[in-house]
């Protein structure tokens, strides 16, 4: 048995051996003539044992038959993904409106007073050329109250056309200045703006549904603004800052504001010469900044070309601002508009100065001084003042300090309020208004490019902060100025203005200092104002102090100003329109 076991084991092998030797893909082969059999005879057995003969070539045919070869499985070629198909491009609208932002049409939440202006724009667009663009108000029963139109020839090619008039331009009517909406009674009424093409289409664009009402208090509009009021809410942030409910006063320009909202615009900013100036809380930081870069410039401007021929010597910039005035609630003089200084983010300086005027020539004249013959050459030392220094080249007449007038509120800008993030009125499409500063109504950007940028100073010098300034005159050299203190008391109290003859001897700083620490929380707090006179070289001239309170009126003092060679100043008292009215109190050097 054992032996038996051995050959079937040895047996196994040979057909294994025999399986590896067969080339690849062959199948096995009957056995031929040729090829004999082989023949295992075991050894003979014990008697009674069985003898086991094996015939290879069956048992490896038999082998081959029970244990078919594997065949190859195909490998599919890859499929290519198929593009997808792109969405049509959707076919514009043969005629669309397209509508404004800063004057959308009205509904039902608009408050629309009777007699006043109202503004709407928008963009009729359209593929083939315009024909009309109308606009119908009609009534509760359906019955026109307005129906206006402007018509196109299809050989204008006009395609697009906005409603209003951005430049407001007295030689253009537009569509929307002929719908009236001041001469609607009180009622509702739905407003129906329609277009035609060249093709023959005919179609509504828009349709609205308003009130007119004649309520006491009038809640102030976007389209209240002049094309604005999307400036106005980016810097104010919420509607709830600014559109506020008012009472027309009887000159129907001026207005009243709704006590709830004075909180918001009643607020004080320490600016220029450490003067106070009313504007709306949330542009306190702005309108300090201003004065904080107004207070601590220098600028030198020298002139030897065929012009008038001059050296202003170190001009302190504060010196440049002769008059300003910042809140005053009422629409523009056109009675069309919320006037900005409603706002308390705009401020007029220099208005009595002919190139400084609301009057749109002005531009052109600015710019042309500005741009042709001013040069900015960097900074320089003057009178011992770091200055920025300036050449200039016109013929201009002088202003203060003896500044070329047109220039005055660009050096305010360039170096003070540009720097503090306001715009510039120059820049209105509808006019040129240089003496007015906003931080509401304009892009900035507007001053460093574009047709009319003016933007020379891109470098600054480091500008010390109030309390460093304060530092500055505790100085060695501080034991050399004179100082010149007046009481007052907020609500009512006088207000104090400094002016000299010739600011070439003397440099005027002033600071306000209340009487107790915790003055926001006392009415009628007690502070006094303090003018500190700093010597710029030997000479003489006279100071003007103009006092003002609602109660006592005006009140005029004149002072000598004597300044040594080692630069002491001297202060005194010449004449007075009421003497001892002020409370003055003189401080020796």
């Amino acid at each position: 048995m054992k032996r038996m076991l051995v050959l079937l084991c040895i047996l196994s092998l040979l057909l294994a051996a025999a399986a590896c030797d067969r080339p690849a893909g062959t199948e096995p082969s009957a056995q031929t003539a040729t090829e004999p059999a082989v023949t295992i005879t075991l050894a003979p057995a014990p008697t009674g044992a069985a003898t086991v003969e094996i015939d290879l070539a069956a048992s490896e045919t038999e082998a081959a038959t029970a244990i078919p070869a594997p065949s190859a499985v195909p490998i599919p070629e890859p499929t290519a993904t198929p593009e997808p198909t792109p969405e049509p491009t959707p076919e514009p609208e043969p005629l669309a409106f397209v509508a404004s932002a800063d004057f959308p049409l009205p509904d039902l939440s608009t408050q629309i007073q009777k007699g006043r202006p109202f503004w709407i724009d928008g963009v009729i667009e359209s593929v083939e050329p315009l024909t009309r663009v109308g606009v119908i108000v009609t009534d509760e029963n359906n019955r026109p109250q307005i129906d206006v139109e402007v018509r196109f020839a299809a050989s204008e090619g006009v395609t697009s056309y906005a409603l209003l008039d951005k430049t407001f331009s007295k030689s253009i009517t537009d569509l929307a200045e002929q719908v009236t909406f001041q001469k609607l009674a009180v009622g509702t009424y739905t407003l129906h703006l329609s277009a035609d093409d060249a093709a023959g289409r005919s179609k509504t664009v828009a349709e609205c549904t308003f009130r007119v009402t004649n309520e006491s208090w009038i809640q102030l509009q976007p389209n209240n603004m002049r094309g604005n009021y999307t400036t106005a809410l980016a810097f104010f942030g919420s509607e709830d800052r600014f559109l506020f409910r008012y009472k027309l006063q009887t000159d129907s320009t001026h207005i009243t504001v709704d006590p709830a909202w004075r909180e918001l615009f009643d607020g004080e900013a320490v600016c220029v010469k450490g003067k106070k100036w009313r504007c709306h809380v949330d542009a306190i930081p702005y309108f300090e900044a201003a004065g904080r870069y107004i207070d601590n410039t220098y600028i030198h401007i020298s002139s030897t070309g065929p012009g008038r021929k001059f050296d202003t010597g170190a001009v302190w910039l504060a010196d440049l601002v002769e008059q300003n005035g910042s809140i005053v609630r009422r629409f523009t003089n056109s009675n069309l508009f919320i006037s900005h200084h409603s706002f308390g983010t705009a401020v007029d300086i220099n208005a009595h100065y002919a190139s400084q005027k609301d009057k749109l020539e002005n531009r052109d004249k600015i710019y042309r001084e500005v741009t042709q013959n001013l040069t900015y050459n960097g900074f320089k030392e003057v009178d011992g003042k770091l200055c920025y220094d300036f050449t200039y080249t016109g013929s201009a007449s002088s202003g203060p300090c003896g500044v070329p007038e047109p220039l005055l509120n660009y050096l305010l800008y360039e170096l003070g309020f540009y720097r503090a993030g306001f715009s510039w009125g120059v820049y209105y499409p509808h006019t040129s208004d240089a003496m007015h500063f906003t931080l509401t109504e304009l892009s900035p950007s507007l001053f460093t490019e574009g047709e009319y940028a003016m933007r020379k100073v891109f470098a600054y010098l480091d500008d010390p902060t109030g309390d460093e300034a304060m530092e500055l005159e505790e100085t060695d050299d501080a034991a050399k100025n004179a100082v010149l203190s007046f009481d007052s008391f907020d609500g009512g109290g006088p207000s104090f203005d400094v002016t000299v003859d010739d600011p070439s001897v003397v440099d005027v700083t002033s600071r306000i200092v209340y009487d107790s620490g915790d003055y926001e929380e006392i009415d009628g707090a007690g502070w006094h104002e303090i003018f500190t006179f700093v010597g710029r070289k030997e000479g003489e001239t006279i100071a003007t102090v103009e006092s003002y309170s609602p109660l006592d009126g005006t009140y005029i003092s004149r002072y000598a100003v004597s300044v040594d060679a080692s630069h002491a100043v001297t202060v005194t008292l010449i004449d007075s329109v009421s003497e001892g009215d002020l409370d003055v109190v003189e401080e020796e050097p």
